[in-house]
């Protein structure tokens, strides 16, 4: 089923741009815990268990935030995904609203690289740029190494996390394939947000809810200062 039309908006808010920052809420969580997993493992309390099991829910929640982000759009629900968004932009591009902010637009495309004939449709024809748009991200997507990389996040989450299928682990899936996925949705959401709804989910590249993501990884920073506060050398005195 395609993304009713007028629906975009609310699909990138509610879809995408909710799970990338689910996604980096969790993998900043994550580097935390493998950062301090000394101090876990030897310090007083005995919260090493507590962290395990910490650990393999953030891990399920990253995972599923980018699968859900690449998942193949249903032929009965609306599903909110890339590939959705991108046949959004096809099939709708003659409906889109004009560019709204072309300067800011021209800046990010030209801060993920894209070509140069799309940033300069940026500027001159609303519909041809969604068509190309939606083409350049495609063509990344189709590509051999990332067919195979999205093959294996499909197979963990449908054999692994959704159900329990014998030889299939999360060891198939690397975290640096998941962390390139991230990016470019960002990329994708942070190029739409300037050109139809004047948001900001990018500036200069960088994805703004990153900062929020953040947020969590810094209070489990605190959070641990309290359980194994630093021996100064007074202290050792």
């Amino acid at each position: 089923m395609t993304i009713p039309q007028g629906d975009l908006k609310r699909v990138l808010d509610e879809g995408l741009a909710s799970d990338l920052f689910r996604f980096d809420r969790a993998r900043r969580l994550l580097s935390v815990i493998a950062d301090r997993s000394s101090e876990i493992d030897t310090g007083p309390g005995n919260f090493g268990t507590f962290f395990v099991a910490i650990h393999a829910a953030l891990t399920t929640e990253a995972v599923m935030a980018i699968a859900r982000v690449f998942d193949v759009p249903d032929k009965k629900y609306p599903t909110r995904c890339i590939r959705a968004v991108l046949n959004y932009l096809r099939v709708q591009a003659e409906n889109l609203p004009p560019i709204s902010q072309p300067y800011q637009l021209r800046k990010q495309l030209e801060a993920i690289n894209a070509p140069s004939e799309l940033v300069q449709l940026a500027a001159s024809d609303t519909k041809q740029f969604a068509i190309n748009l939606s083409g350049h991200f495609q063509t990344v997507l189709d590509q051999l190494q990332w067919q195979e990389n999205l093959r294996r996040l499909k197979d963990v989450r449908d054999k692994v996390l959704a159900h329990s299928e014998h030889g299939v682990s999360l060891k198939g899936l690397e975290w640096d394939s998941l962390d390139e996925f991230a990016q470019l949705g960002k990329d994708l959401i942070g190029v739409l947000g300037w050109a139809y709804f004047s948001t900001a989910w990018t500036l200069d590249g960088e994805f703004v809810l990153s900062n929020d993501a953040a947020m969590s990884s810094r209070a489990l920073h605190r959070l641990l200062d309290k359980l194994y506060p630093k021996t100064t050398q007074g202290d050792a005195s």
